[in-house]
């Protein structure tokens, strides 16, 4: 899904540039559809028509970058070269503007040019030949112009599962059915188990640490185990850190896990191995462990927000219509929840005490949010972290189980189902 080299891309000002030269971060025109989200994806795009629909101009950055080989291409007006399964916006002949594949326009169609016109398609050839193609994702409305006309944000969710569930996830244990026997919603590492086997399945966490106060995070001897990937879904997560039990601080020590995503690496598949993005944790102080955590939450090389608006049961579109968070336990107390919601260039933050699942909580307890302000799909300000105390010397581990909830009822996040923290002492070994 991209166009062919030599392509020439607008930015926010008018100019033009060669596709080859455009950078991450590079600002480009874009617009706003009304009637469809901006950060929609191809799936929502193509079912969606309207006559004489609202376009506004807006801009998009530029978020990544990639090359794809393709053995066909189309020609059209002899100046756009597209994939035969990119989405472009056309009038078609019944004047309704869609989104279409480029291998479904016909002469006497109409596309939308970066003049905010609609231009008559005259020619349309197709060309067998091994090329090359590259692939823009931008942000944060889902559309940019190629050679004058308007096509779809090629995500890179159509290079792996990445970018489309991880910001979705709100449990370890992922967005698909614990009970099902099906293959998980994301197959990207090729593990080979179906989604009830990942559920039951017990991930290794280790912890960084820090033995300066704060100025340097390392793993200690254990290097490994520093990451679970975000789509090996395991209910359990069982937490180890290096401190022992002799030079742990004095102060009340917490692990804090949270959402880990080094956007500057390749994106993971089963061939190149990579297993980030997933979760981390750090160990520590709240002067220490805490703020290191909440420093990398609001730097966007690393941050992974959470992004309601991908849910089954909270419908996004709807505006100023205020949703509630809330995170329930059984069994063990303790365990405790940051939700930070980002303005301008950082995150105010707000720590929550878990509830027991059958109380009715205060609104303490609950984060409330609304697309209007806190961003709607696919540009969410909300980041969450979970904060679980270390087990104290006498114990040698202790588990919380956590379940979601949203809007203050009984009804919890779909997919259902408990995920649970075991926190170990120190000196405990992985």
């Amino acid at each position: 899904m991209g166009v062919l080299e030599n392509s020439h891309i607008t930015l926010e000002n008018g100019d033009k540039i060669n596709i080859e030269d455009l950078k991450v971060n590079d600002k480009v025109l874009s617009c706003i559809i009304d009637g469809l989200n901006n950060k929609t994806i191809n799936k929502e795009a193509i079912i969606w028509s309207e006559v004489n629909p609202k376009i506004e101009k807006a801009d998009s950055k530029v978020t990544n970058k990639w090359k794809e080989s393709v053995d066909r291409f189309m020609i059209i007006n002899n100046k756009l070269k597209i994939t035969l399964d990119n989405l472009i916006l056309l009038k078609n002949f019944e004047g309704e503007t869609t989104w279409g594949y480029s291998k479904s326009l016909r002469k006497g169609y109409f596309l939308f040019n970066d003049k905010f016109e609609y231009e008559e398609i005259k020619t349309i050839k197709r060309v067998k030949e091994n090329v090359s193609s590259i692939c823009l994702s931008v942000s944060m409305c889902s559309y940019y112009f190629v050679n004058g006309y308007l096509v779809h944000n090629t995500s890179l969710c159509d290079a792996c599962d990445t970018c489309h569930y991880w910001p979705a996830i709100l449990q370890h244990y992922g967005p698909h059915d614990y009970q099902s026997q099906a293959d998980p919603v994301s197959t990207t590492y090729g593990h080979g188990n179906n989604q009830n086997q990942m559920y039951t399945k017990i991930k290794k966490l280790n912890s960084y640490y820090s033995t300066d106060g704060g100025s340097s995070w390392n793993l200690g001897s254990a290097s490994g185990n520093h990451t679970v990937p975000w789509n090996y879904f395991p209910r359990f997560i069982s937490l180890y850190n290096p401190y022992t039990q002799s030079n742990r601080p004095d102060e009340a020590i917490y692990y804090y896990v949270f959402k880990w995503w080094d956007k500057t690496k390749d994106v993971p598949t089963s061939t190149n191995g990579n297993l980030e993005p997933g979760w981390r944790s750090y160990v520590g102080t709240d002067s220490t462990a805490g703020s290191k955590v909440r420093s990398i939450m609001n730097d966007d090389l690393y941050n992974c927000p959470h992004d309601f608006w991908y849910y089954s049961d909270f419908v996004a579109s709807n505006g100023s219509e205020y949703n509630a968070l809330q995170l329930n336990y059984t069994g063990t107390a303790g365990a405790k929840w940051c939700g930070g919601v980002k303005s301008d260039s950082s995150i105010d933050w707000f720590e929550y005490d878990t509830v027991l699942s059958n109380a009715r909580p205060g609104y303490h307890d609950t984060l409330t949010f609304n697309e209007d302000i806190h961003g709607g799909r696919g540009n969410s300000k909300i980041y969450i972290y979970i904060k679980i105390p270390v087990s104290p010397n006498n114990a040698q581990w202790t588990r919380y189980d956590l379940r979601w909830k949203f809007n203050n009822n009984d009804s919890f996040i779909d997919p259902n189902g408990w995920f649970s923290l075991t926190s170990w002492r120190p000196g405990e070994t992985i």
